[in-house]
């Protein structure tokens, strides 16, 4: 792998899965000053990005390394990075205290990473602020729970996109977050066993900005989706898909309130479709923005 990242100063995307180069190779610094778009999966001791000034995009899934001290050289030397997705890493607060100084992130995805704890996803949402767009966050991660997201809502005002992945915050954890993040246009909620139709409720009276939600997985009913979808004051909602949630029935309309169409779709999991929420983590697809809920993977 060395003589190709060397001799190809030109290229401007690597994506590589299931490679392992020589572990003492990792402290080689790639000299692909193009290179914007990195996507590694089930890759050992191979960071390109080290040498990569003008990378935009990262994702790293099932990725062996001492993450906590790479990131601490990546920001010293990559100040653009725009997108950022992290699945299965062996990773920690440090590392996201790292990943803080990326003062331009737009969008973070972190997923599966277990030692990280609310302190970590409190600077980043602190770090990031300013420019953070789209947050998704959980899925085994036990240590983030209440004090995190009410970072999130304390410092991330601007926040467009947010997909809580069985994450379980409290009423009034959630009731941060909606009447703090005024503009928030997409809402994810999965796998969660809090989330409930008081909060569809809250979400219909403070989620003025609103225009799609999915919901998968947790004990909402059709009272909830009444207060969303009929009796909402969500002006601008279009979408609302309901993935897995027994109290809901399967079913997929059309629904009109007042001048507004929204587009209602409940889906049950016996039909052994793929959840679009809960699909393969690991799964190696770059594509690009303004899809919901899993469009940037």
């Amino acid at each position: 792998m060395q003589p190709f990242v060397h001799h190809c100063e030109a290229v401007e995307g690597i994506s590589l899965d299931s490679f392992c180069e020589s572990e003492d190779e990792w402290t080689v610094a790639a000299p692909m000053a193009k290179l914007e778009v990195i996507s590694l999966n089930d890759t050992a001791f191979l960071y390109p990005f080290l040498g990569a000034k003008n990378l935009r995009f990262l994702k790293l899934s099932r990725c062996a390394g001492d993450w906590d001290e790479l990131f601490g050289l990546l920001v010293k030397e990559v100040t653009g990075i725009v997108e950022l997705h992290l699945e299965s890493l062996e990773i920690s607060d440090i590392g996201l205290e790292a990943i803080a100084k990326c003062s331009n992130l737009e969008i973070v995805h972190l997923v599966r990473l277990p030692k990280c704890t609310d302190a970590g996803l409190v600077a980043v949402a602190k770090g990031c602020n300013k420019s953070l767009r789209k947050l998704h966050v959980g899925w085994e991660m036990e240590k983030i729970g209440d004090r995190g997201l009410m970072g999130v809502a304390e410092y991330c005002v601007n926040i467009q996109e947010l997909v809580l992945i069985r994450m379980n915050p409290s009423k009034e954890c959630f009731d941060m977050l909606v009447s703090n993040c005024k503009g928030l246009e997409r809402l994810g909620v999965c796998g969660s066993d809090t989330f409930s139709d008081i909060d569809m409720e809250c979400i219909a009276a403070k989620c003025r900005a609103l225009r799609e939600v999915y919901v998968e997985g947790c004990p909402i009913s059709h009272e909830g989706l009444s207060a969303l979808v009929v009796n909402g004051r969500c002006p601008k909602l279009e979408i609302v898909s309901i993935w897995n949630c027994e109290g809901v029935k399967n079913g997929e309309e059309h629904v009109h309130c007042g001048h507004r169409t929204v587009q209602f779709s409940c889906v049950l999991q016996h039909l052994q479709l793929l959840s679009p929420i809960l699909s393969d983590p690991f799964k190696d697809a770059i594509q690009t923005e303004d899809s919901f809920p899993y469009h940037f993977h």
